[in-house]
């Protein structure tokens, strides 16, 4: 009351918009609250939740709004990248593995009983 809110009323505010959080989830949230207002006593202006909540809201509305495309486009790109690395590593095993394989007989004779 009188301005001020308390972790119980942080609380209760929180669960009246279906926003239930562990205690530990709690206790971390409250603990980057309390002290925003100049002092850490167990009490927040209520202004000051206000403030913290909106900006963190915006926060996550503008990051919501651009961040499908960032993400598809990163997503894009790392799996390009990852199946570029993918070929080249089979390139190089490939060649790596060439000089291995049997090369045909240039006399027509490639199998390895002396042909037909």
């Amino acid at each position: 009351g009188g301005g001020s809110v308390d972790v119980e009323e942080f609380r209760l505010g929180l669960e009246s918009a279906q926003c239930f959080l562990k205690e530990s989830e709690l206790e971390l949230l409250w603990a980057e609250l309390d002290g925003d207002d100049g002092e850490s006593d167990g009490q927040v202006d209520y202004e000051v939740v206000v403030a913290k909540l909106q900006a963190t809201n915006e926060e996550a509305l503008q990051n919501a709004t651009k961040k499908p495309r960032e993400v598809i486009q990163a997503q894009a790109s790392s799996s390009l990248a990852n199946v570029g690395r993918k070929v080249a590593r089979a390139e190089r095993e490939r060649q790596k593995a060439a000089p291995l394989m049997r090369r045909p007989d240039p006399f027509g004779q490639d199998d390895q009983f002396g042909g037909v």
